[in-house]
């Protein structure tokens, strides 16, 4: 038996016609390209990976430096810190805007208290991060 090209056709058996195959290939690799570039996204962000003092940190003495950590070069393009009892501490700008991984925000002298870091980067790519994290200088 063939079908109207001339081509043999098996009893019983009907092909898929041929715009379902193409359109579900189409998906496939539609899928495939869009999970490619997600994963390549997500690798092209800088998180920040880590800081010294760490996140929940207690500290018997004041640092004289933050340090932050990035997985890939980053710009601080904001970095604020904020005592729970004395309020915002006055920090230069020679930390902002330099591209780096790692990054030291130098301090100036601070007594105990609670402490809030919350800082604004730019990645590589162009991506704004933020994030916080706090640490306490005194004893528990």
């Amino acid at each position: 038996m063939t079908d109207i090209m001339g081509r043999a056709v098996l009893r019983g058996f009907v092909p898929a016609p041929a715009p379902v195959f193409a359109s579900a290939l189409a998906l496939a690799v539609a899928l495939a390209v869009a999970s490619s570039f997600l994963s390549v996204a997500a690798h092209a962000h800088s998180p920040l990976t880590s800081t010294n003092p760490s996140d929940g940190a207690v500290v018997g003495r004041a640092p004289d430096a933050i340090e932050m950590n990035f997985r890939a070069k980053a710009r601080l393009i904001r970095f604020s810190l904020t005592g729970a009892d004395n309020g915002e501490v006055a920090l230069g700008k020679d930390h902002l805007m330099v591209e780096a991984s790692y990054h030291r925000v130098t301090l100036p002298p601070v007594g105990a208290d609670e402490f809030t870091a919350e800082w604004r980067a730019m990645s590589e790519d162009g991506h704004v991060l933020k994030g916080d994290f706090s640490f306490r200088v005194g004893a528990d």
